[in-house]
């Protein structure tokens, strides 16, 4: 049977970002309707509700997600790829990481299971950069998420249409033989897919990278199963932002080396990332704690996938056995570089753009 480098069960989403930056009264608008402004993430279950969204950005009244969205494409400043957590992850890991790790996902079909546009799409795109997916075909909705913003203000505002997203009722049996299992909190809030991932995630077979999602949804019952999952020792790698973390251990935002240690964020998981954005990240390996200067950007675009870019090369270095300080510090500077870039994840090989950044820099990377 097949071994996976990583497997992430993620949702097959199609991310439509807009940059709006010419576009003051759009980006107000969309704001304004969904209640909703920079670096603020919410969910929009009615697609009725983002076709209207969709229809402010293409300057179309009735929009129709099956009719008009090659229109959107057109659309100047609207790019359409492949998105999701996962996806993201993944493309940061190294090529020959890349060509044997996978995805499990629902996708959205018609009645007798014929995969939808957003799907076909989806795939196309993910298959460029090389990751197998395992597709789970459901009557629905392929899930796809608006993400716009503009040059004031770096950090998206993104709303989601889950679709058939949490539609994941079994997962194939190569999952259980894969070195690690990539699974975002955001994926635990909702039926089937919960119950799936819970069940998967107990069985304690496999090593699970768990990323803690966002900061709106880390309360109440899914805390709650978070800290269960880490009391019973089913989490091998943790990762997550300062916020998140924050909300996590019962405390403000970590912002420091000596605060996540004083929180014992390092005893959370064997292997812990907690990113600090403009202020670099922390790592822990074993409880042995390591700080990592950030790569500032000079020329920020938005900061959409980063944090997935550095979990997924913090994974990647460790499945090497890359030496860990040195994996923190790749982490850093290939997150800088999504945060110049208007797009949330490597379209292309992450090895070229070292080779030529870093020509001379050997095994080593110099913070700027």
């Amino acid at each position: 049977m097949l071994k996976h480098e990583v497997v992430s069960i993620t949702p097959a989403i199609i991310d439509i970002a807009c940059d709006l930056t010419n576009r003051e009264q759009v980006y107000l608008k969309l704001c304004a309707l969904l209640e909703s402004g920079p670096g603020q993430w919410k969910s929009v279950d009615d697609k009725k509700v983002i076709e209207e969204l969709l229809g402010v950005v293409a300057g179309i009244v009735t929009f129709n997600l099956n009719d008009d969205f090659d229109s959107l494409g057109l659309t100047p400043g609207v790019r359409i790829e492949a998105g999701s957590t996962g996806l993201n992850l993944l493309s940061a890991l190294s090529k020959p990481q890349r060509e044997n790790s996978a995805m499990v996902s629902a996708v959205g079909s018609d009645s007798s299971g014929n995969p939808d546009s957003l799907a076909n799409y989806f795939a196309k795109d993910a298959a460029k950069v090389g990751i197998y997916q395992y597709s789970i075909p459901h009557e629905g909705c392929t899930p796809l998420v608006l993400v716009f913003s503009h040059k004031d203000e770096p950090d998206k505002v993104t709303a989601m249409h889950p679709g058939v997203a949490a539609q994941v009722e079994s997962v194939p049996r190569s999952v259980e033989k894969s070195k690690i299992v990539h699974i975002d909190a955001y994926d635990l809030t909702r039926e089937p897919a919960f119950t799936t991932l819970d069940r998967l995630i107990g069985s304690g077979r496999v090593p699970i990278a768990l990323g803690l999602g966002n900061s709106s949804i880390l309360q109440g019952k899914l805390r709650e199963i978070i800290l269960r999952y880490i009391a019973t020792k089913k989490i091998t790698y943790l990762m997550g932002n300062s916020e998140e973390f924050g909300l996590l251990l019962n405390s403000n935002p970590i912002r420091t080396l000596e605060q996540a240690t004083s929180l014992n964020a390092g005893q959370l998981a064997p292997y812990v990332l907690v990113t600090l954005g403009k202020d670099g990240l922390i790592g822990f390996e074993k409880n042995k704690p390591v700080f990592q200067r950030p790569f500032l950007q000079k020329n920020p675009v938005n900061t959409s996938g980063a944090g997935d870019t550095a979990a997924g090369i913090f994974l990647s270095g460790i499945l090497s056995g890359q030496e860990f300080p040195l994996t923190l510090k790749e982490s850093a500077y290939y997150s800088s570089q999504i945060v110049g870039s208007l797009s949330s994840r490597f379209t292309s090989d992450r090895e070229k753009l070292y080779k030529d950044e870093h020509a001379d820099a050997g095994d080593q990377l110099d913070n700027e």
